[in-house]
């Protein structure tokens, strides 16, 4: 290879220069301590002549100490484990800077700690990249989350993906480490086999190519998605994982940007009655068929029974989507036995939805256009002679009968996965 002697000798600068921007000089250090020390000392005792004379003067009561005392533990607690966190990842950044791997000059921007989120870039800050990490970390099953805005890494994205939903029973799954390898790797196979056959042939090739042509600089044109959208606690229940909710809220933006009438479904998280808010972790879904159907024939049938023409299903999630596929279950009407993938309990027989079949970059989107594609394909017809809903629990174990007879992985996948509304 011979760009990497140049790219590791770029790296190298860029980690050397990482590292005084981090720890710094050792003789700034100690100056700075004992700078420090001086300026403290003179601030606590100004602060302590005033604190005695606020005292003298007036006397809180007990009751509001203790509410000031509560309220004063729960901030400093959840800060503190938010340092704790950012400080074990700053520090497994620093000894993999270290370790000599390749690194693609990535460097750590900042750490939003609301969003329990670190930016990242490769050495450009225009191409730039987040890890959203577990609160817990190190000591936690949950995993890491990978995303950019940028439309040129978003097969980078995908890779990305793929990686964080390998199996594992260590704790964590994933380590810091770990990821930032695969992404460094993964970073220079796409973009520096890319920049090799753009610039592939001779000098001299590239010379004669020119002769008769004014040379036109061209720039390469980067298209921007729509940033990770801000979680609304006031209309959205505070459950599940950050993950999962900055990637189930990004789904949702993608649908209600769609055409309903061109996907042939509606998709939107319950409304829990309870909290009054929306459950991102429970969707409700409305599917619509082509009027030449026999479905669809079906289902004029049905409205003069019940007033729906569509079949009404369920989606829910767990705190470790998009990891772990959802379960999509038929609420009702019934369906024909072995018909439209509808098991006898209501659940859908397909493999995408087990961890044999499922893949991280799948969105509900996409999920819902297969179902309904597999629906048609299938020959499905409705039971009219039957009004009674399915239930989750019969669907539970149609959908655990189905995986066993094909013999699809569904490890791990159960009701007691979806997160709980305390």
């Amino acid at each position: 290879d011979l760009h990497y002697p140049l790219r590791r000798q770029r790296q190298m600068c860029i980690r050397d220069r990482y590292q005084r921007r981090v720890r710094g000089p050792m003789s700034d250090k100690k100056d700075k301590k004992g700078k420090d020390k001086k300026v403290v000392k003179k601030k606590e005792k100004t602060k302590n002549k005033e604190t005695k004379k606020k005292t003298t003067k007036t006397a809180p009561s007990k009751d509001t100490k203790k509410k000031t005392t509560t309220t004063k533990t729960t901030k400093t607690e959840k800060s503190e484990v938010g340092n704790k966190t950012t400080r074990a990842l700053k520090k497994e950044f620093e000894e993999w800077l270290d370790s000599g791997e390749e690194t693609a000059m990535i460097e750590w921007k900042k750490v939003a700690l609301d969003d329990s989120m670190i930016h990242l870039c490769f050495g450009d800050p225009k191409k730039k990249f987040t890890v959203t990490y577990p609160d817990n970390y190190p000591n936690t099953d949950e995993r890491f989350f990978v995303y950019s805005e940028l439309d040129s890494m978003s097969e980078w994205c995908s890779k990305m993906m793929e990686f964080c939903e390998k199996p594992s029973s260590e704790k964590p799954p994933i380590s810091l480490k770990k990821l930032l390898s695969h992404a460094a790797n993964s970073y220079l196979e796409l973009f520096d086999s890319d920049q090799e056959d753009n610039g592939g042939g001779s000098d001299e090739d590239d010379h004669d190519s020119d002769v008769g042509f004014d040379s036109v600089e061209t720039k390469p044109t980067v298209k921007k998605t729509e940033p990770l959208p801000e979680i609304d606690t006031n209309k959205f229940l505070n459950i599940g994982s950050t993950a999962a909710t900055l990637r189930l809220l990004k789904d949702l933006q993608n649908i209600q940007k769609s055409d309903s009438k061109a996907l042939g479904f509606t998709a939107q998280p319950v409304v829990e009655k309870s909290k009054g808010k929306e459950n991102l972790y429970h969707w409700e879904v409305r599917l619509y068929f082509e009027k030449e159907s026999p479905l669809s024939k079906d289902l004029q049938t049905y409205k003069k029974k019940s007033g729906m023409d569509y079949v009404q299903a369920e989606l829910r999630f767990s705190k470790d989507y998009p990891f772990v596929p959802p379960f999509v279950r038929i609420v009702r009407p019934r369906f024909k036995y072995l018909t439209g993938h509808v098991t006898l309990g209501g659940s859908i027989c397909m493999e995408l939805l087990t961890l044999s079949g499922w893949r991280a970059a799948n969105d509900i989107e996409s999920i819902l256009i297969q179902i309904r594609a597999e629906m048609n394909e299938g020959g499905a017809r409705l039971d009219l002679g039957n009004n009674r809903e399915y239930s989750e629990s019969e669907a539970w174990d149609a959908f655990y009968r189905a995986a066993k007879n094909h013999g699809w992985d569904i490890k791990g996948l159960g009701a007691d996965m979806f997160p709980k509304i305390s």
